[in-house]
């Protein structure tokens, strides 16, 4: 599918598709809290993808008779967006977060919406513009704010872990996702991302079954389905769907930068659910993440290569 983005109506939709998908993908940081401890990574992966599939699939099942045949034949493309966009972000995360701070964590992730204008210049040649540098500086400063409390000390005293080079590739898997959505297969988005989830839920199902004999819990108990069924409905489903929605309107340069509200949603989060205390630095980081979306969003669509 060849979508380009809009203007008017359908932009400022795009725009509100990608601040909800934001906002969906940040609540995984809060139940991911609630629950994490109690749930094994990889069966917490394969049940999410599971029951995403199979609700997704009771809603949209006459348009998965339409659209097999498409996905048949663009199986790899399709095994393609569910690996980078499903099965390594949430396994290259996993890995990176055991071996790096979490402020180091949060710092490489805010290189996500760079990452997406360099795949669009590398794929397609899209230029990037100096707003769009701007907008992603201006953000990636207010991530820095909150992700070291506002404290310079902090910033100065990091250091290079082994985990940031897996968080790095983290980045770059997604935004690879994100720049080749404008190819992916033509068939109806509820399909394409039914048939995404599928596939990453047998590629999890390995490690879910080898996690199984490691000694891992059978079946999560109610609070943990509690737990899987909303990760599936909110953080999974919907998210996906609204980013999917807002990119091919947006386009990936300019929606990308979108990707820094899920740091502040998932604090204005905690703070409401969990009781955290909101500070000075998070005001001033939510100030800064906003102006650089604002000047990310004032940059005109720059022609490609043809």
């Amino acid at each position: 599918m060849n979508a380009s983005p809009l203007h008017g109506r359908a932009l400022w939709a795009g725009y509100a598709a990608l601040t909800a998908a934001s906002f969906c993908w940040s609540t995984n940081y809060v139940i991911g809290r609630m629950i994490g401890e109690t749930i094994p990574l990889m069966a917490l992966s394969f049940w999410r993808c599971m029951v995403a599939t199979l609700i997704l699939s009771a809603f949209v099942l006459p348009r998965l008779r339409t659209d097999w045949r498409v996905a048949l034949r663009n199986l790899p493309l399709l095994c393609f967006f569910s690996l980078t966009g499903v099965f390594l972000p949430t396994v290259l995360a996993f890995w990176g977060v055991r071996h790096t701070t979490a402020t180091n964590a949060v710092l490489v992730q805010a290189v996500g919406p760079l990452c997406i204008l360099i795949w669009t210049w590398i794929l397609w040649g899209e230029r990037i513009g100096l707003r769009q540098l701007g907008g992603i500086a201006l953000s990636f400063a207010g991530i820095a704010v909150l992700a070291s409390q506002g404290s310079l000390d902090v910033l100065l005293g990091l250091s290079i872990n082994p985990g940031d080079a897996l968080m790095i590739s983290t980045a770059l898997a997604y935004s690879a996702y994100t720049a080749m959505l404008r190819r992916r297969p033509t068939m109806h988005p509820h399909s394409f991302i039914a048939f995404s989830f599928a596939i990453a839920a047998l590629a999890f199902l390995p490690m879910y079954l080898w996690e199984l004999r490691a000694g891992g819990p059978a079946m999560p108990g109610p609070p943990q389905l509690a737990g899987i069924l909303f990760i599936a409905l909110v953080p999974t489903i919907g998210s996906f769907l609204c980013h999917t929605y807002g990119m091919e309107r947006v386009g990936a340069a300019r929606g990308g930068q979108f990707l820094n509200l899920i740091p502040p949603f998932g604090l204005a989060l905690a703070i409401l659910l969990l009781g955290e205390v909101p500070q000075l630095y998070h005001g001033a980081s939510a100030l800064l993440i906003a102006a650089g979306l604002v000047l990310g969003a004032l940059q005109k669509a720059r022609p490609a290569r043809a």
